[in-house]
């Protein structure tokens, strides 16, 4: 290339980056609220770290550290206890023999960098034009602030879920079914609840009676990969001694979580929410999850089956974990996410032909129905304050079922 053909491609480059910068205001001021967002979340993580020092990831590097040792990772040697298939302390190994604040950076890049992904990935899946893809992200990283930020300064493990459930979506639907199953099997290997997510493998087969056979075959993969991650492999390097450890995680972990309330500072899980209106523990907490379960897996399998929603089916599952999870913690959130990106994208770029539903979400609407979602976020993150009364649940619910309402009409609407 010669030097006045590489100037002009330097200058065309240089150019065509102002030209995107002067292309919209939008584009600068995104860029300045991320960058001051996590620049701030980074300094409270760093807080949380090495001042308080009490981030869950100090717990999973600990319990990294027990492993090295050949120690149960699941004793309690620090502030709380690993609460974690082995998985996630086998690939955090490496992160114990660097400094503690590198480390600590690392993580947090990594969190960051998920949450980015996640969004650019669900932009590319639900076929958002260029033109509104900032929009949309912006409003959705505003409207879920508070949880990406408790996410982010205790140093959790969610937005790393999200991003890899979201991944397995995109590989499944792009029919590289296997890698999907991996990245899928990954995510509940390191954190168990993804596991709900089997129900859309099962509702994916089951829309064409030709890949039955495939998905029973595509089940029985998910499952081998997950015990491969899980047990297999910190078998052959730990020997018999795993199933000790596994012990130990089961009765004292798995097993109070089965018989826990939900009831917590937020009650927004359905077991919680209905312990909160009828007392404490009134009703079998196991029970309870399990019905509200099989209740919420219906409207994923409507959209799947009835309506060939897979992506919207697969957003519906997504949500089931919050809701069905053991108790309410604030950075569970997450999970709301995608389907709410989904929402927004629908809400923004269609023009309803008939029916209520779809001239609610109409362009016209769309300002109030991000007010809308506003207020149920705000009833999720305050309503603990009005006692007897699980508002968070209902906050819950109601973005479940617009969901599943927006999913249902989605074919009779019209992209503009």
């Amino acid at each position: 290339m010669s030097n006045q053909t590489f100037s002009n491609f330097n200058n065309y480059g240089y150019n065509s980056l102002l030209a995107w910068v002067h292309k919209s205001k939008l584009n600068i001021l995104s860029i300045v609220l991320f960058s001051l967002m996590f620049l701030l979340f980074g300094y409270q993580t760093y807080k949380i770290a090495f001042v308080k020092q009490w981030p869950d990831f100090g717990i999973y590097i600990a319990a990294s550290k027990q492993l090295l040792s050949g120690l149960n990772p699941y004793l309690r040697v620090v502030h709380g206890g690993y609460i974690y298939p082995l998985t996630l302390s086998y690939i955090l190994i490496p992160l114990t023999f660097i400094n503690s604040y590198i480390s600590q950076f690392i993580w947090y890049i990594l969190s960051v960098g998920c949450y980015v992904y996640t969004t650019y990935t669900l932009a590319q899946l639900l076929n958002i034009p260029p033109r509104n893809q900032l929009l949309i992200t912006l409003i959705v990283t505003i409207l879920f602030v508070s949880i990406i930020q408790d996410d982010l300064i205790h140093s959790n493990i969610n937005l790393i879920i999200i991003a890899l459930t979201i991944s397995a979506l995109k590989y499944v639907i792009s029919k590289r079914v296997y890698l999907g199953l991996i990245f899928l099997a990954l995510a509940t290997s390191i954190k168990l609840s993804p596991i709900v997510l089997t129900l859309w493998i099962v509702l994916y087969a089951l829309s064409d009676k030709r890949n039955i056979k495939n998905g029973v075959l595509h089940l029985l993969l998910f499952f081998a990969f997950v015990l491969t991650f899980t047990a297999i492999i910190p078998y052959m390097i730990h020997g018999n001694v795993v199933v000790t450890w596994y012990e130990y995680y089961y009765n004292n972990f798995l097993l109070e979580q089965m018989k826990y309330s939900g009831v917590s500072k937020y009650n927004f899980t359905l077991a919680g929410g209905i312990n909160t209106i009828f007392g404490v523990a009134k009703y079998p907490t196991f029970s309870l999850k399990l019905i509200s379960g099989v209740l919420l897996c219906i409207f994923p399998a409507i959209i799947a089956l009835i309506r060939k929603g897979f992506v919207a089916s697969y957003l519906l599952c997504l949500q089931i974990i919050p809701l069905t999870g053991t108790n309410g913690e604030q950075h569970h959130l997450v999970f709301l996410i995608p389907a709410v990106f989904y929402m927004l994208n629908l809400a923004y770029n269609i023009k309803p032909q008939s029916g209520r539903i779809t001239s609610f979400i109409s362009g016209k609407s769309f300002k109030y129905f991000v007010l809308g979602i506003a207020i149920c976020q705000l009833l999720i993150l305050w309503g603990n304050n009005v006692p007897n009364i699980p508002l968070e649940m209902f906050g819950l619910v109601i973005i479940y079922t617009l969901t599943f309402c927006f999913a249902f009409n989605e074919s009779k609407l019209k992209v503009s």
